[in-house]
């Protein structure tokens, strides 16, 4: 009975915390090896839509800057298209950052044997499961899971 009090306390805990709650217990949990290798992870998944993300940037930042009107009045009396700059800016900003670590995480797919370059290329690219690899290269679902953390 004191068991299932104290799971039904938990779960009362658990239910009234936030996400960000959460999510920073859980992250206090981690060590320092586990948050690198999440985050490399998270690294590769993204790889596939950085040049998506880059190029739509690139669409909102020339639409942005197409609409201001750069005559003299514009630099005598900004009214309200100060915040456009900043957007534009802020925009420009923010696609260097993504530029910068797309060409990282290439650099560190490049960094890999052909071998496994092929197989991180298949999990994080081409989105395919453990069991399709594993299928593919002729090994078990265990080898792909324990040769992906190695990668």
């Amino acid at each position: 009975m004191i068991a299932n009090n104290t799971l039904k306390d938990h779960k009362k805990i658990v239910s009234t915390k936030t996400k960000e709650e959460i999510r920073n217990s859980y992250k206090s949990c981690l060590d320092d090896k586990t948050k690198v290798k999440i985050w490399i992870r998270t690294l590769l998944y993204s790889y596939r839509t950085f040049p998506r993300i880059i190029n739509t940037i690139d669409k909102i930042i020339l639409t942005r800057a197409s609409e201001f009107s750069f005559s003299a009045d514009v630099f005598n009396n900004f009214n309200g298209n100060d915040n456009q700059f900043d957007i534009v800016i802020d925009l420009t900003e923010r696609k260097r950052k993504l530029l910068n670590i797309y060409v990282m995480t290439k650099n560190l797919l490049s960094s890999l044997s052909d071998k496994n370059y092929n197989l991180a290329y298949s999990k994080f690219y081409d989105m395919q499961t453990n069991d399709e690899l594993a299928e593919e290269y002729g090994v078990s679902t265990r080898t792909i899971f324990r040769k992906i953390n190695e990668i």
